[in-house]
């Protein structure tokens, strides 16, 4: 098992428009978290997309774009398998949390 440490991407600043999954900082992310596995083969890959953009449609748009063979570098490609796409629930318990709505959870 391979995973992304959470301190590799813990500053960044996600983007949460509608087009996202098409943005060139979503493939940079991608990538560079394809490169940090370390793998030539990643057997299930599991990602999340927010939950107000997680349709049946984006999951599977999604699944069929991380799926396959990808050129990540000159040097280097990486087989990925299967994809899951699952909501990413976290976003909507900050922006409670942030607007001091905890009363609601």
């Amino acid at each position: 098992m391979s995973c992304i440490s959470n301190e590799k991407v813990e500053n960044w600043t996600n983007s949460l428009h509608e087009d996202y999954i098409e943005s060139d900082s979503y493939k940079a992310l991608f990538f560079g978290s394809l490169i940090e596995s370390g793998s030539d083969t990643i057997d299930i890959l599991v990602t999340g997309l927010a939950v107000n953009h997680c349709t049946e449609k984006k999951k599977r748009a999604l699944e069929n774009k991380l799926k396959g063979i990808h050129k990540v570098n000159e040097k280097k490609t990486i087989n990925i398998k299967k994809v899951i796409v699952i909501e990413q629930p976290i976003g909507s318990y900050m922006d409670s949390i942030w607007n001091n709505n905890g009363d609601l959870l």
